[in-house]
């Protein structure tokens, strides 16, 4: 008649420490330990998901992690696939990621440029979002003007000598009408001298 051997079995929370070189088996958590007289010590692993002859690759490309007891378990949010791809449920945290957004990642720019999308989009800079400190600098003496004509991007127009000195005769001087309209009169015809415009009082007369 055969013999059966029984090891010490019970629930794990109910396992007693062995005895050096005792084996006990776990029969909620099916885990087997040997004693050492002060502490049991688990021999391979057990469980769902655990890594074991029956259940180490359970799931097709899971990605094994440690269970920080010492123990390969299977990875619930990762899957590595035979192409290298690689899936992650959740987020991921890390310093040093690089590449191009060629997914659905959203991006969004805010403060003065704004816009928001996938890959390649339109941003739009906000209203009076463009100060003179962020212009181009101009030329030394210029002033910012179109000279074509018609409506054109605008140039910067370097003015000879310009001063705000007083003007003297054969000299030009640019005056500002009360329409808003900047004008070059010959210093000859200012107001007392045959210009019939009104300009505007106190104006500053740009010698040129």
């Amino acid at each position: 008649m055969p013999t059966t051997i029984q090891l010490k079995r019970g629930d794990e929370a109910d396992l007693p420490t062995l005895a050096e070189g005792e084996p006990g088996f776990t029969t909620d958590t099916h885990k087997l330990f040997i004693g050492d007289g002060a502490a049991n010590h688990e021999i391979g692993g057990g469980g769902s998901g655990d890594v074991t002859a029956a259940s180490a690759f359970g799931t097709d490309n899971r990605v094994i992690r440690s269970d920080g007891a010492g123990k390969g378990v299977q990875s619930s949010t990762m899957t590595i696939e035979d192409t290298g791809d690689a899936t992650v449920t959740g987020s991921i945290s890390a310093s040093n990621l690089s590449g191009t957004n060629t997914g659905d990642q959203t991006i969004t720019l805010t403060g003065d440029v704004t816009g928001s999308g996938t890959g390649s989009f339109a941003a739009t800079i906000s209203d009076n979002a463009v100060t003179n400190a962020k212009a181009g600098d101009m030329s030394a003496n210029s002033i910012k003007m179109n000279v074509t004509g018609s409506s054109a991007s605008p140039d910067d127009v370097t003015i000879a000598g310009i001063t705000s000195a007083t003007p003297v005769a054969g000299d030009f001087v640019l005056g500002m009408l009360v329409t808003g309209e900047i004008r070059k009169y010959d210093v000859d015809d200012l107001p007392g001298g045959g210009v019939t415009e009104p300009l505007i009082s106190g104006h500053v007369a740009l010698r040129v």
